[in-house]
């Protein structure tokens, strides 16, 4: 569980490994005395805006540079936040991109919307994806196979 303070956001990097992908991220848990936290994903090392910039309400950020960003809450408990970030159209903040996410550097902000000390806890599911080039050779051993089981139960009629 990590604590989030209203006005300290959480910022952090997560690296998903070459041949991974991020297929899920559940919001597992949020205790506050506020319904919503801010959740934002950005591409790379930095997150694309710092604290200051986040919090200005007169200048508040362009966030469609953002990968994703939508406010998240206890309504969404057990629930895969991952679609919310990645559908931009749904959110209204982002670019968007397509789940599962891929193998790559990348960064987050949270932080509670009503300025509450907030707890919350994600859980980031990660699956093993297969090389393209296993894909392929996969899919030529089917390609030679399936012709030779065919015409051998032909054979045998």
């Amino acid at each position: 569980m990590v604590n989030v303070n209203g006005d300290k956001p959480d910022i952090f990097t997560f690296t998903i490994p070459t041949e991974h992908a991020l297929s899920s991220l559940v919001l597992t848990e949020f205790v506050s005395g506020s319904a919503a936290m801010f959740v934002a994903l950005d591409n790379g090392p930095t997150f694309t805006f710092d604290k200051v910039e986040m919090n200005d309400n007169i200048n508040f950020p362009d966030t469609t540079q953002l990968m994703g960003a939508s406010v998240v809450g206890t309504t969404l408990l057990g629930q895969d936040i991952l679609v919310r970030l990645a559908e931009a159209a749904t959110n209204n903040s982002g670019s968007g991109f397509t789940r599962p996410l891929g193998a790559g550097v990348y960064s987050m902000y949270i932080q509670e919307t009503g300025g509450i000390p907030s707890n919350y806890t994600l859980t980031f599911n990660i699956t093993a994806v297969p090389e393209p080039s296993a894909m392929l050779l996969l899919g030529c051993v089917a390609t030679v196979a399936l012709p030779i089981i065919w015409n051998r139960k032909r054979r045998g009629r």
